[in-house]
């Protein structure tokens, strides 16, 4: 696993400039435009079956469901302690009043396992750091080149007298950043869920 300060160190500026604000200020930009093309994966405890309950809200799985990538599958805990992932009989739809990812599933399928937890699998973003300390996921030829074009415009706004290299520099730091991002592509998980009507109340 790699740290943010080893990803920091990598970064090929002066370490005078490169201070913990700014150290956190680059390595959160490069998790941010990561996504979508970088994703994290988790299956998560999202519910209980109960008798007579067919509508489910996905607010407490943790790490958060993003609205623009909803679940791929739902998997249900079997007699035997082993999932199983179910194709039919369930919808899912984003409540963008709420902000919530909801399911929706048959009275049939719910009442043959009250009782049973049910998960979800999903893709979500790389989550925003707060200390140099913490891992970062993120591939590190791209993490360093995002890092480094992040210090390169923070250079040239500061200096604006002696910013022709920095500016010279950009494309380049650009260019890299960019292969390295295609590099760092996780494919979309394949969807198991049919998908309901959005409501917007």
């Amino acid at each position: 696993m790699t740290t943010a300060q080893q990803i920091i160190d990598m970064v090929p500026f002066p370490d005078s400039v490169k201070t913990t604000a700014s150290s956190l200020a680059a390595i959160n930009d490069a998790i941010a435009t990561s996504w979508p093309a970088f994703k994290l994966e988790e299956t998560a405890s999202a519910g209980i079956f109960v008798t007579l309950t067919y509508e489910y809200s996905l607010t407490a799985v943790a790490p958060a469901i993003p609205p623009d990538l909803g679940p791929a599958e739902v998997l249900i805990d079997e007699a035997t302690g082993l999932a199983k992932t179910i194709h039919h009989d369930y919808t899912q739809w984003y409540d963008r009043s709420g902000g919530c990812w909801y399911l929706r599933f048959s009275p049939f399928l719910v009442e043959g396992y009250v009782g049973k937890t049910f998960y979800v699998h999903y893709q979500y973003p790389h989550p925003q750091i707060t200390g140099l300390g913490e891992t970062v996921y993120l591939p590190i030829g791209y993490a360093v080149r995002a890092a480094s074009l992040w210090y390169d415009f923070q250079q040239a706004a500061e200096n604006l007298a002696d910013s022709a290299l920095t500016r010279a520099l950009a494309p380049e730091f650009l260019r890299a950043q960019t292969l390295a991002l295609r590099g760092a592509y996780v494919r979309q998980l394949p969807v198991k869920i049919g998908t309901g009507k959005e409501r917007l109340t």
